[in-house]
């Protein structure tokens, strides 16, 4: 088999913002807390990756202040967020003083943080960490997984958080 590779073009990031930008996708948080020092992310990259082992993947980029700290953490709490976390998306996104309040806050079955009010929810233990490109691409083995069907769920489309209707 002979593989040809035409000579490498360049896109041009906003291009590929806009066209990203046409597909809609999950907005999940992950959280972690160590030493009583809380740290969350937004998350648009979230994937299932292996029923076989139970792993799940996200994106993390390089820029990320809140990252190194939920790398620390022994256990993470991945949440699928539903339409009714939109304030919540805001405030841990802008660093918002009131986005560890207890209101919107529950624990998984070891203690891990979940997002109240989530679509699903899953725990476990940092598998893997590797970088491709701008990011760090995360691997979780899952030890626990739970979902809420009656909620609809909070996608990221057309540069908008919004709502898919069933």
């Amino acid at each position: 088999m002979t593989i040809v590779h035409s000579e490498a073009r360049i896109l041009d990031p906003a291009q590929m913002r806009t066209a990203m930008a046409a597909i809609p996708t999950s907005v999940s948080v992950v959280a972690g807390d160590r030493t009583s020092t809380p740290a969350a992310i937004v998350v648009g990259s979230f994937v299932s990756i292996s029923l076989d082992p139970p792993l799940i993947g996200f994106f993390v980029g390089l820029e990320s202040t809140s990252w190194p700290h939920l790398q620390a953490c022994s256990r993470l709490g991945i949440s699928v967020l539903s339409n009714e976390h939109h304030e919540l998306v805001r405030a841990i996104t802008k660093k918002h003083a009131g986005r560890f309040d207890e209101d919107n806050w529950a624990s998984g079955p070891r203690g891990e943080m979940l997002v109240r009010g989530g679509i699903t929810h899953m725990t476990g233990p940092i598998r893997s960490v590797t970088r491709v490109g701008d990011h760090d691409f995360v691997v979780v083995e899952l030890e626990s997984a739970q979902s809420d069907e009656e909620r609809a769920p909070l996608v990221f489309h057309g540069r908008c958080l919004t709502t898919v209707q069933s």
